[in-house]
């Protein structure tokens, strides 16, 4: 009866702790998001780079630095194919920065950190329920109905009665949050691991936006 006890809680305690460790790195890459939204509007606003500067110091950067993964594990996702790699790239490449720094431009980088991410985890669900065809738990659901909520209290006023150019920024940030939820899904469905999945959008992002920075 012991040996049966102890077999069924390791399930349980491993998944316990699976969950930790998820919620611990969803943490880390929060403070990620917060710190660069933050850097970023002071950047536009005071050292006069332009969106297209930070884009392409970010993704050329990062295609140097990551270029090795690359070599070692290919330029695709080949699981989802051309399509599912296209989708990270405009999920989490230069696309998704391209629009949340000109959102940066005109509404604070604190409604940033709420609309993005905050509202990323309701379309991540959408996403998963059609193309992983994973179900929502009932207490998963009660907090997803909450995030519109969120969405109507911080930009209502602003749509109703705009004042400046505020509403912008808003709209920008809730056009970047579903882009980065196709990248998060596509992700988990190609099964490829963290590491080649940044390398693959920093270099398909800079082969793409760099000509572009060059020619402006």
């Amino acid at each position: 009866m012991t040996n049966a006890t102890t077999v069924l809680a390791e399930p349980r305690t491993s998944a316990r702790l699976q969950m930790l460790q998820g919620a611990a790195w969803g943490l880390f890459a929060i403070s990620i998001w917060s710190g660069w939204m933050v850097f970023t509007r002071l950047d536009l606003h005071g050292s006069g780079l332009t969106v297209y500067d930070i884009t392409a110091i970010s993704f050329s950067t990062a295609a140097i630095l990551l270029f090795p993964v690359l070599l070692r594990q290919g330029a695709f996702a080949r699981t989802v194919g051309m399509t599912g790699t296209a989708l990270m790239v405009a999920g989490a490449g230069a696309p998704y920065v391209l629009v949340s720094a000109a959102g940066l431009l005109f509404a604070p980088a604190a409604q940033a950190g709420a609309l993005i991410p905050g509202v990323m985890p309701l379309f991540a669900t959408i996403l998963s329920v059609l193309f992983l065809a994973e179900s929502i738990a009932r207490n998963r659901l009660i907090g997803l109905t909450l995030i519109p909520v969120g969405i109507v209290m911080i930009i209502g006023s602003s749509i109703l009665f705009p004042e400046g150019q505020r509403w912008i920024g808003q709209l920008l940030f809730l056009a970047a949050s579903p882009l980065w939820a196709s990248y998060t899904v596509t992700l988990r469905r190609s099964g490829v691991k963290p590491l080649h999945g940044a390398a693959i959008v920093a270099f398909w992002s800079a082969c793409l936006f760099m000509p572009f920075t060059f020619w402006l």
